[in-house]
């Protein structure tokens, strides 16, 4: 989970720590900006705080002269105009089905206000020899586009290597077009990268990667029960319902292992009915009565198999074994004034099967996660001390995610 498990896992799981990622990219990349990776002309600059109405995108037209800052001649300085490119690759995300998978979309920019041109040159072979430039950035930039489309590489791995091409290509350009004044070249140049992009649509259609979940994954839920009793149990009581419950789900492969716990309230004991009953307990010199409410709490370890699977469904028959004990209120006190409870303690098996509905899915390089609606119903022989083995009906449902490492 995005390692999202999900929201709910995060809040209950507070403790453990948040992993970083700080790779390690080549070259010009100067970082993230509002959201957006870029890839730019300096490698060794700081990028400043964007000014966007500084930008001007390729796809908004022809370079012009009012595009670029003037300065006065500099003796001794063999650059005549530099031309300050960008490539924008803003994060988003598509939805296919109830899957969600992460894309990206690039641009080219230049910025007018950091762009600049030596006053006295000829505008025209200025503007022609920054205009080739531009195109080169924005070929490489569909090539990027398309590469990070078909989802095969790392996007910061294919951003290294870009950074690479763009910044080594733009130093053997002021070479061979002797510091961007050689017309010949030039004029050269403009056609090589025109047909180039002509030859390269600007398209952007992301793929739908392929992906394989790895063998072990671990999820967590909230849960909400509803237990009916039968049998000797209903002396005590006939339902419980618990209003917050946990389950850590840990699977490999098929299997599914979940641990659970939940709190139960329970109506006040029916002790009166059938027969009279006493319940006894001698460590606190206490008979249970029915003017005061019980509650339940509970402890179980189940095992399933992933029986059946789909884009939207799964089915996981379970079997179990778990500790439970009823609770009600003495008039003991301890040191802090806080009363104490007299136990009823038992032990439990059962069976059962979980429907699960997977409601959201994320993929990305590293895992899969999902969020999903949980319903189970379980049958539960339980027994309790001083009171015969009793039947029980649980019903719950819950809301929880899962995460699996890819493959």
């Amino acid at each position: 989970m995005k390692r999202i498990i999900t929201t709910a896992a995060v809040f209950a799981m507070v403790i453990c720590g948040a992993s970083a990622q700080n790779p390690a990219l080549t070259g010009a990349l100067v970082g993230a900006m509002v959201g957006a990776a870029n890839v730019n002309r300096y490698s060794q600059e700081v990028a400043p705080k964007v000014d966007y109405s500084t930008l001007w995108y390729y796809d908004q037209g022809p370079l012009t002269l009012d595009k670029f800052q003037a300065r006065r001649e500099v003796e001794d300085m063999k650059v005549k105009s530099e031309l300050y490119w960008n490539i924008e690759k803003n994060p988003y995300k598509f939805r296919t089905g109830n899957t969600v998978f992460p894309a990206y979309n690039t641009k080219a920019n230049m910025d007018m206000k950091r762009s600049w041109y030596t006053r006295g040159l000829n505008d025209e072979w200025m503007l022609r020899y920054n205009q080739m430039l531009f195109d080169m950035v924005e070929y490489n930039r569909r090539l990027l586009q398309n590469d990070l489309d078909a989802g095969e590489t790392d996007a910061s791995t294919l951003l290294g290597y870009y950074t690479s091409e763009l910044v080594s290509t733009e130093e053997n350009i002021l070479y061979e077009t002797n510091m961007g004044t050689d017309t010949t070249v030039i004029v050269a140049l403009e056609k090589k990268y025109r047909k180039l992009l002509e030859e390269t649509p600007a398209t952007h259609n992301p793929a739908v990667p392929e992906f394989r979940k790895g063998n072990w994954g671990w999820g967590f839920f909230f849960l909400f029960g509803f237990e009916r009793y039968s049998g000797d149990a209903t002396d005590i009581v006939d339902y419980t319902f618990s209003p917050l419950g946990i389950r850590w789900d840990i699977s490999y492969k098929k299997l599914v292992c979940d641990i659970e716990f939940s709190i139960s309230a329970g109506r006040k004991p029916n002790l009166t009915l059938g027969y009279d009953r006493v319940i006894y307990d001698s460590q606190r010199n206490w008979n249970w009565t029915n003017d005061r409410k019980i509650q339940q709490e509970s402890v179980d370890v189940k095992f399933g198999y992933n029986a059946f699977e789909n884009e939207r469904f799964m089915l996981v028959p379970n079997v179990g074994i778990g500790y439970s004990c009823f609770g009600q209120e003495t008039d003991e006190q301890n040191r802090g004034g806080t009363y104490i409870s007299s136990y009823l303690n038992g032990s439990r098996v059962q069976a059962g099967v979980s429907a699960r509905y997977k409601i959201r899915k994320w993929i990305n390089s590293f895992d899969y996660s999902d969020l999903e609606l949980l319903f189970e119903g379980a049958f539960i022989r339980s027994n309790y001390e001083q009171l015969q083995p009793s039947n029980s009906f649980l019903f719950t449902m819950g809301i929880g995610g899962i995460d699996r490492m890819m493959k």
